[in-house]
């Protein structure tokens, strides 16, 4: 955030204006919030500077906390993953640290296929896609791929 003052036709006034990737909402830690809940959501992680998925318990927390990736990166990086298709399909299926029951897709560079993986609901990486539609489109077009299905 930047504040801007200037004094104009005998006001003084101040202006909060948003600049991106300066969003102090960003700056701060995941915080699950102090109910019980299980609510897939986005925070800003400023030691990876990407958009992780963690769970919010439905109440309390603050203001780093995002219902999807493209809003998190929005808010905080101002641009979209900052990972090329290739790179993102390179890696390794990685469930994470909960202990969620998330059906998700990755894309296996080896076999040259979307393959499904449970994912436990935070942490990983961002070779985890929704649907198989959603990595296919991602990773068989990309440059690492060699699958030539699209």
């Amino acid at each position: 955030m930047k504040i801007s003052c200037f004094f104009a036709v005998g006001v003084f006034a101040c202006i909060l204006q948003k600049t991106w990737g300066s969003n102090l909402a960003c700056d701060l830690p995941a915080d699950p919030g102090s109910c019980h809940g299980f609510f897939p959501r986005y925070y800003y992680d400023t030691e990876t500077s990407l958009c992780l998925i963690f769970i919010y318990g439905g109440c309390g927390g603050n203001e780093n906390i995002f219902e999807s990736e493209e809003e998190c990166q929005s808010a905080c990086s101002g641009s979209q993953p900052s990972s090329s298709s290739a790179s993102v399909c390179d890696l390794p299926a990685d469930p994470g640290s909960c202990h969620g029951f998330f059906p998700r897709y990755y894309y296996d560079a080896e076999t040259s296929q979307c393959q499904f993986f449970i994912y436990g609901g935070c942490g990983g990486n961002e070779n985890i896609f929704e649907s198989e539609e959603e990595c296919q489109a991602a990773c068989y077009s990309s440059p690492s791929s060699s699958s030539g299905k699209f």
